[in-house]
């Protein structure tokens, strides 16, 4: 009989214990101290440059990248942006202008707080006329 008894006790404590690190731990997880925060990038290669971007979440997600040039492409157009694997739908913006232009581009719907990544394809004529093809990252929240 004390041997069940004991053996009952050693189960009740560790159990008990065991329950409550299980809910420290849901906890945690459901205030999301153990997903690390979207860093807020925007990167493009030469002869490109993406100074900014954000996305936001109203009726549409629109997606509002600020992409210049550093002046050596010809014919520069900035053909295909993907946000978390995504084709975003916009016009095809010319940068031969200089400077740089806002693109605001049409996503999918994503909800506020949403982390996004996306992919830039820029295409651009050479000086030896070619067709080439670069590409740029960004990633960040959505913020309204």
């Amino acid at each position: 009989m004390q041997r069940g008894q004991s053996a009952m006790e050693y189960l009740m404590t560790y159990g008990w214990a065991i329950l409550v690190i299980v809910l420290v731990l849901a906890v945690l997880f459901y205030l999301g101290v153990f997903t690390p925060p979207t860093p807020t990038i925007c990167s493009a290669p030469a002869p490109f440059h993406c100074s900014e971007h954000y996305m936001n979440s109203s009726a549409f997600d629109n997606l509002y990248l600020k992409i210049g040039t550093t002046g050596s492409a010809t014919s520069p157009v900035l053909a295909n942006v993907t946000v978390n694997g995504k084709v975003c739908i916009g016009t095809p913006i010319d940068l031969a202008s200089g400077g740089e232009q806002v693109a605001v581009l049409t996503c999918d719907k994503l909800s506020k707080g949403a982390s996004y990544r996306g992919r830039i394809v820029l295409t651009y004529i050479t000086p030896g006329n070619q067709t080439t093809n670069v590409n740029g990252t960004f990633s960040g929240m959505i913020e309204s």
